[in-house]
């Protein structure tokens, strides 16, 4: 898999999560894994374990998805819709550097 293709599947689950991230079933909030089909759920989830590990976007949206489960309302001292306006910023960053819009 390279990074086009993951990012390809992974943006618009991302999109979808971001879009319920409302709703909350009890310390769970839909992350975009949640979205991503299951054939190759896998194989993005191994991607982002071996390829993107340390990536800055990555992380800052594991720890969103984290925060809101827990109805915090900051996110290392930064208010939580600050940081999904972060997250949604750098979908379109990602969709313009891969050429996926």
């Amino acid at each position: 898999m390279d990074i086009r293709f993951f990012y390809s599947i992974y943006l618009p689950a991302l999109t979808r999560a971001l879009n319920e991230d409302d709703k909350n079933y009890g310390f769970f909030v839909n992350s975009p894994e949640s979205f991503i089909d299951k054939d190759i759920e896998l194989e993005i989830e191994s991607f982002i374990d071996n390829e993107l590990a340390n990536d800055i976007f990555i992380n800052m949206v594991d720890e969103y998805f984290d925060a809101k489960s827990h109805y915090f309302k900051e996110m290392n001292g930064v208010d939580i819709d600050i940081v999904k306006n972060q997250i949604i910023e750098g979908i379109s960053k990602l969709k313009r550097i891969y050429l996926l819009e």
